[in-house]
């Protein structure tokens, strides 16, 4: 993953990732041999809060999955208490002594939430549904092939636009090997990742195209898209090509800039239609 978080623009997650490989490797002289084969061999990187099966979480993803649950759902800090100094020690101090009454309560009651042994990737429902996209999926490679096309550069399956030199997204793992011997023999403090040695999409391509001397602004996404839901036949193609289609109305702008607007006027035209 360290070459793809270079490439995709995560430097967060690149420069602190290699350093946490480079520590990784040295555990083992680092760590107390007991504790080191705990934690390759006995399987001591997860956290289990019971005994059933499937319920090893990952220690790093621990924060996560009931911290961070916690502060997001019904009485934790973000809904309207706001994360103050003060309201977040009072909340953390709290949990241990709302953790025992909320136990205290189930057993009273005779009611507790509780998990199968059985993984959620096993249950029918998840089987069901990853079987109905794999059809998706496969119907609409069959009728948008990408196999069928001779052109020898990058071209989007989605809208069949064809990428320019600016994109080089299909040399990820390249480019993302580069910026990481970039860092080698360097300290980690002096290490400054900059975004625009990232690979490039389709994105980055000029949303225009050039008609004679001019250059038209168009989106191509949103002109396909309007076309496709007005179209009913391929004859009418070159009749819905004939109208001005842009990603934003011209009529909000001038010569200049875009037109001032004018609030009174609106209330007074949305008025009318109520009349």
């Amino acid at each position: 993953m360290l070459p793809h978080f270079h490439a995709a623009g995560h430097l967060h997650y690149a420069k602190a990732a290699q350093i946490y490989l480079q520590q990784i490797h040295e555990l083992s002289n680092t760590m107390a041999k007991k504790e080191y084969e705990k934690l390759t061999i006995d399987g001591f990187f997860t956290v289990r809060r019971s005994n059933r099966y499937w319920l090893g979480t990952w220690s790093n993803m621990i924060i996560e999955q009931y911290l961070m649950k916690g502060f997001k759902s019904s009485g934790g800090l973000t809904h309207g208490r706001g994360i103050t100094v003060s309201t977040l020690a009072q909340w953390i101090k709290a949990m241990p002594a709302s953790t025992q009454v909320c136990d205290a309560v189930e057993k009273f009651t005779g009611v507790s939430s509780a998990t199968t042994e059985q993984h959620v990737e096993l249950r029918e429902s998840r089987q069901f549904n990853d079987e109905k996209h794999l059809q998706i999926s496969q119907n609409w490679l069959r009728s948008h092939s990408p196999f069928q096309e001779t052109f020898s550069g990058l071209v989007s399956l989605g809208t069949g636009i064809i990428v320019d030199d600016l994109v080089n997204c299909d040399t990820a793992k390249s480019i993302g090997l580069k910026e990481m011997h970039d860092m080698d023999s360097k300290k980690f403090s002096t290490i400054h990742l900059k975004r625009k040695n990232a690979v490039r999409s389709l994105s980055v391509m000029r949303n225009g195209l050039k008609v004679r001397v001019d250059v038209v602004a168009v989106n191509s996404q949103q002109l396909f898209s309007r076309i496709i839901c007005v179209l009913k036949n391929d004859d009418q193609l070159a009749n819905y090509m004939t109208y001005e289609l842009a990603p934003k109305p011209p009529s909000l702008f001038d010569n200049i800039s875009m037109r001032k607007g004018h609030k009174a006027a609106l209330v007074t035209k949305l008025e009318s239609y109520g009349q």
